[in-house]
């Protein structure tokens, strides 16, 4: 927990190790690498996916669509959930739905309507994660994560590549 990886300091604020702080930027780099592969990865694998299974254009197209969609309006419904759950609750939640979503054209992988489902939730699953995993790791080390513009730098680099 965060309480237990800083110390306070005489004016007040947590004074974390430069270990701790490099473990916890490496986590969550690593993480939010994964995180940015997954998105891209289901974006480009929706549509290729319908249409080798017989799906039509317009429908790889719709469902492609609705993930990105749900994704983006996932970000704007993380704002209220963020005021009533912790960073950690909510990546749980994301990463739980994330299983669930992925489950469902599993389970039945010719069935459009799980798949829709699929899509959809896995969008939402995925919206929050990359700000969730930033005020995490903020917890964790006590400030800022994105103080200097190496850090930003490396981050950025990190995940996008």
């Amino acid at each position: 927990p965060p309480s237990q990886t800083a110390t306070p300091n005489a004016n007040g604020t947590r004074s974390v190790s430069r270990r701790k702080r490099l473990l916890v930027t490496a986590g969550t780099s690593l993480f939010l690498f994964a995180y940015v592969g997954c998105e891209i990865t289901m974006g480009g694998y929706l549509y290729a996916y319908v249409k080798s299974n017989g799906g039509s254009h317009s429908t790889a197209t719709a469902i492609n669509t609705m993930f990105w969609l749900l994704l983006a309006v996932g970000r704007g419904l993380a704002i209220f959930i963020s005021q009533r759950f912790s960073p950690r609750t909510m990546l749980a939640g994301h990463t739980g739905l994330a299983l669930v979503s992925i489950i469902l054209p599993i389970w039945n992988p010719s069935s459009l309507p799980l798949l829709w489902a699929g899509a959809s939730l896995y969008g939402l699953a995925l919206s929050s994660c990359f700000p969730t995993a930033f005020t995490l790791a903020e917890m964790y080390i006590g400030r800022p994560i994105l103080t200097t513009e190496s850090t930003r730098c490396r981050l950025i680099v990190l995940t996008h590549t």
